[in-house]
């Protein structure tokens, strides 16, 4: 029987600490995050899910208007797409 594997104490303490310290993406990360919530607690979270409703309902009526014309610079298989050449 395989055991479950586990986090050394060690590996644990140095990605909660040093690591983050010398990685600037979770300050980042952590900066951005604090704002998103200051925000959201300013304006109050019904109004902001209203808000994010109501962007849902505009992505989808841009999508579905613009899906059939878009011509995008790659193919979904990621090749150029030659269709896009010249626009």
């Amino acid at each position: 029987r395989i055991q479950k594997g586990g986090i050394f104490p060690e590996i644990d303490e140095y990605v909660k600490n040093e690591f983050q310290i010398q990685n600037h993406d979770y300050f980042l990360y952590a900066v951005a995050n604090r704002s998103l919530d200051l925000t959201i607690q300013e304006f109050g979270h019904e109004l902001v899910e209203k808000e994010i409703e109501q962007l849902k309902r505009m992505q989808r009526i841009a999508s579905d208007r613009c899906e059939l014309d878009t011509i995008f610079p790659c193919t979904k298989d990621g090749p150029p797409n030659r269709l896009s050449e010249g626009h």
